[in-house]
């Protein structure tokens, strides 16, 4: 269910309708379907293609392909961690906003 909770989240920014259909093509290639449809919404969501052909020491490893845009370089890297930072913080917010901020709220009336 997490894995699914986060896909929606990411996919908040794309066009999270129009791309359903493809993402969940995608994904279904994926050792697990639900890690597949998470890292098919990150990677629609950064406009990105991961996957594919790798190299690990003399072994060549094809994987799925997901997404659709470019490879990712190193300007993504940051680019991600903002982005997993922003579904974190929100996730956090829906699981304790209903109890923290009324607080936080009701401490800042107090001291003025």
């Amino acid at each position: 269910p997490i894995h699914l909770l986060v896909s929606l989240t990411f996919a908040l920014y794309d066009k999270p309708l129009q791309n359903i259909p493809r993402k969940f093509k995608q994904s279904i290639h994926w050792h697990h379907f639900s890690s597949g449809l998470m890292l098919t919404s990150f990677a629609f969501s950064m406009q990105l293609e991961l996957g594919g052909v790798r190299i690990y020491g003399k072994q060549k490893i094809n994987y799925p392909e997901l997404g659709i845009g470019d490879s990712p370089n190193t300007e993504h890297i940051l680019l991600s961690l903002q982005r997993m930072h922003l579904c974190a913080c929100f996730w956090l917010y829906c699981m304790t906003g209903y109890t923290f901020f009324p607080l936080l709220l009701n401490l800042f009336r107090l001291q003025h």
